[in-house]
């Protein structure tokens, strides 16, 4: 039983190691993480946490408008999709943004980033229409939103959060 569980925390221990080394080893033979190989800015950001906060929401949305603006400095146009769905969609309204969000909110979709929110997890979080905040497209339904993104002609990249 004793060399089963060091054997277990051996094994752990190496996917560790591995985890952490892949990265780097990516960018040795010029893999995932070198962004001279990105060409097309397309991303949806499928916002489904259950952590979203007024303290988690404008982190995530200044790493999105440091992301729209890092690609551009690269000569490649964003095209940048955000979907809230689940029981976060209450974070968008009017009473749960600060000014700081809406005015971030409002620099994204002056940009061009397409922002919705689904009706349907409004409606179970029993969040009104009325109550989200300008520039939030409601969608009926985000799942299919992120199907359409996501097939074969769309090709959006898949970010989540």
């Amino acid at each position: 039983m004793k060399l089963q569980k060091n054997s277990i925390r051996c094994s752990l221990v190496l996917i560790f190691l591995i985890c952490l080394m892949l990265p780097g080893m990516a960018n040795a033979f010029g893999g995932f993480g070198n962004s001279q190989h990105v060409r097309d800015g397309k991303a949806f950001f499928d916002m489904n946490t259950s952590i979203m906060d007024e303290t988690t929401l404008p982190f995530i949305l200044h790493g999105v408008l440091v992301t729209y603006q890092e690609l551009e400095a690269m000569d490649i146009v964003p095209d940048f999709v955000i979907i809230f769905r689940g029981m976060n969609t209450g974070i968008l309204t009017y009473a749960n943004t600060s000014d700081d969000v809406q005015g971030m909110i409002a620099t994204l979709t002056g940009m061009g980033v397409q922002i919705q929110v689904c009706a349907k997890a409004n409606y179970l979080s029993g969040v009104s229409p009325d109550d989200i905040v300008d520039g939030i497209e409601i969608v009926d339904n985000a799942w299919i939103s992120s199907m359409q993104l996501q097939n074969k002609r769309r090709g959006y990249a898949y970010i989540t959060f």
